[in-house]
């Protein structure tokens, strides 16, 4: 990452709170390396003082997450407040119907519990909630709808997550976030790469050759591990409709919708208006 495309982050972040009619933000800072350059952006933007952070912890979470969101916090001088997810979800949990309730199960519920705080923080403070999903979590649809992928505003979702790395050491982030494994810390011991199947490193060098290189599928076989072909080509299909929801339906002459893993068109006889055209550009032309 260069200086020019790091200011062009900055100020595509700082021009959308501009259009927003905002000048402050929310977000959730995990201790990982993913909201911390999320929020170092939203600082280097905003200023700190329109930053503020929530550190949004369950009775699973690793301290040690603790330890590195408040050392970030006290490196860059942002304002942290803790909120303790335990008793909330833990009542819900309890619940006869949610007896024996999956790890899977409960780490979405928290995850989408940790972004209704934050948007309801948000709405207290006339504030944007900032994503911190990167563009590898977006494309493998590795993250948890409504919980973690949602946000207003997402300054890392073009990044790789080689990219956020090579951001992060720019902006100085401390090295035990750098350093230390990804993880949603969700449950105990629970890891990215370990749900994942394969590194980031290898998984960044498959879709950037995808991507950014345009190769074929008989040109990535020759450079890349089958399994690990296999493997994401199919994580990628199946969570489709993460990267295009909620699902609208059209009164076009058709719209294409992802079923079963497959783009197809849905014929509409009805009204044609609409059609091809955006929302905002219309208003912003009658204004």
């Amino acid at each position: 990452m260069d200086d020019k495309n790091i200011s062009k982050i900055i100020d595509s972040f700082k021009a959308y709170f501009k259009t927003a009619g905002k000048d402050s933000a929310v977000i959730g800072l995990s201790g990982g390396i993913d909201s911390a350059v999320a929020a170092k952006i939203a600082i280097e933007a905003l200023s700190v003082s329109k930053v503020k952070a929530f550190f949004l912890p369950y009775k699973l979470s690793s301290d040690q997450s603790r330890i590195d969101a408040e050392e970030f916090a006290d490196k860059f001088k942002l304002d942290l407040e803790s909120i303790y997810l335990t008793d909330v979800a833990d009542k819900y949990f309890e619940l006869d119907r949610n007896k024996g309730m999956s790890k899977l199960r409960i780490g979405n519920f928290l995850s989408r519990l940790r972004m209704n705080i934050l948007f309801d923080n948000a709405a207290a403070s006339d504030s944007l909630v900032v994503g911190t999903s990167n563009k590898t979590e977006i494309i493998l649809g590795y993250g948890t709808l409504y919980g973690d992928s949602a946000s207003s505003v997402n300054p890392i979702g073009e990044l790789y997550k080689f990219q956020v790395y090579e951001l992060a050491r720019y902006f100085d982030i401390p090295t035990s976030i750098i350093d230390k494994k990804p993880t949603a810390d969700l449950w105990e011991n629970q890891t990215d790469e370990d749900e994942l199947g394969f590194s980031y490193r290898d998984i960044d060098k498959l879709l950037y050759a995808i991507l950014e290189e345009g190769l074929d599928k008989r040109s990535i076989l020759e450079k890349f591990d089958k399994k690990l072909v296999d493997e994401i080509l199919k994580r990628v299909e199946h969570n489709s409709f993460k990267r295009n929801v909620p699902f609208i339906c059209s009164m076009a002459d058709t719209t294409k919708a992802v079923v079963n893993c497959e783009v197809i068109e849905i014929e509409n006889k009805n009204s044609k208006y609409m059609k091809n055209k955006n929302i905002d550009e219309i208003f912003r032309s009658i204004r």
